[in-house]
């Protein structure tokens, strides 16, 4: 069984490189996002965008506390391509969302 002790010089760079992975990710998604909020901002809609990193046991608590306190009317959350048996094992989080929280919430379909 293979063990890792902290403090190891290889260990630091592959969490270096994971921390570089999910930092390239958050700015690729938040660029996209501004794009489409500046496009659906020129056609009149207000709008506010934010990207959060939680463990999954808590993203749906999450977006529905930051939704109750922002005084939100409609989420949009993103649909990873998921197998049937996964959604019934372990339901999406936007189905958490909209269960909680009263507001429509529409899922937009992505790759992962």
């Amino acid at each position: 069984m293979a063990t890792m002790e902290m403090g190891n010089p290889l260990d630091v760079e592959v969490l270096d490189l994971f921390d570089k992975a999910i930092q390239d990710k958050v700015a690729h998604t938040e660029r996209y996002l501004e794009a489409l909020s500046h496009n659906l901002r020129s056609r009149g809609f207000r709008m506010r965008w934010e990207v959060r990193l939680s463990l999954p046991a808590t993203e749906a608590a999450e977006i529905v506390s930051y939704a109750r306190r922002e005084e939100v009317d409609l989420v949009l959350l993103p649909s990873p391509k998921r197998s049937r048996l996964s959604w019934l094992l372990f339901p999406p989080t936007a189905e958490k969302v909209a269960r909680q929280l009263g507001v429509p919430v529409i899922l937009v379909k992505v790759d992962q």
